[in-house]
């Protein structure tokens, strides 16, 4: 399971500290279930580290009872801080396809943002 989450929230460009941030679980804690794969995991913290790695509501679970499932990393939102273009590009051609009459909304008002500068 260790060796499953660590490629998980490295392949986000995630580090350690910032899945136990954002799972709101101690960094001690989460270093000791990571490096020590016999640690007994509470529900809570399986649910904790599941949130800090952005993985699928019940994936750890899954993860001790078939060996060969892999967690599958939750759709993250957009960040207008830090999304790429590529990403905003990706949802809006999704969005566009699936919602035709919101994405001209979406369009003219980009063209509106773009128009000023």
């Amino acid at each position: 399971m260790s060796r499953l989450v660590k490629e998980a929230y490295v392949e986000q460009g995630m580090q350690l500290k910032d899945v136990a941030l954002q799972g709101d679980i101690p960094q001690s804690t989460l270093r000791r279930v990571l490096n020590k794969p016999d640690t007994p995991l509470t529900a809570l913290q399986r649910q904790r580290i599941e949130k800090g790695a952005n993985l699928v509501s019940g994936d750890l679970d899954r993860i001790l009872t078939d060996p060969n499932f892999r967690p599958r990393i939750k759709d993250r939102p957009l960040d207008a801080f830090k999304s790429p273009a590529e990403d905003v590009i990706e949802f809006l051609t999704k969005y566009v396809a699936a919602q035709p009459q919101e994405g001209q909304k979406v369009r003219a008002a980009v063209d509106v943002i773009w128009a000023d500068g």
